[in-house]
């Protein structure tokens, strides 16, 4: 993108302006440089084309990275969500035997509470009968 510019068409327009002819190259000189250095910085479209370019290959690369991270972490938790619902069950069924064992304990000490009844009421018949013996 290259455009030359005419230095020496330059000086000659402005000494047939009026302007001395050292000032005149003098200021042609200090704009070529100006737009050399103008046309050294400018950017081109296929610069930009390229730049875009792998700027997306990035972007889409650290979105598949992402993506690959965030499969790896969602299958950690299922994982994770499978050993507490496993433990779970065990503790349920732990559960479960602790209640069969408690109700099973339960009725053993409620039988015996009933024959601790029925061996008040005999006790107590007796004693009412060994009273009214004696007061006969």
């Amino acid at each position: 993108m290259s455009a030359t510019f005419d230095t020496l068409g330059y000086a000659r327009r402005l000494e047939a302006g009026g302007v001395p002819a050292t000032q005149a190259q003098a200021h042609a000189g200090a704009l070529a440089d100006v737009l050399d250095a103008r046309e050294r910085n400018l950017v081109t479209t296929s610069t930009l084309r390229a730049e875009l370019c792998e700027l997306r290959a990035e972007l889409r690369a650290e979105m598949a990275d992402l993506r690959d991270q965030l499969r790896s972490e969602m299958a950690d938790l299922r994982s994770e969500l499978a050993d507490l619902r496993s433990e779970l069950a065990g503790l349920r069924s732990q559960l479960h035997a602790a209640i069969a064992d408690a109700r099973g304990e339960f009725k053993a000490i409620h039988a015996e509470l009933r024959m601790l009844l029925w061996l008040l009421g005999l006790i107590a018949t007796g004693v009412a009968a060994l009273l009214a013996r004696s007061l006969l």
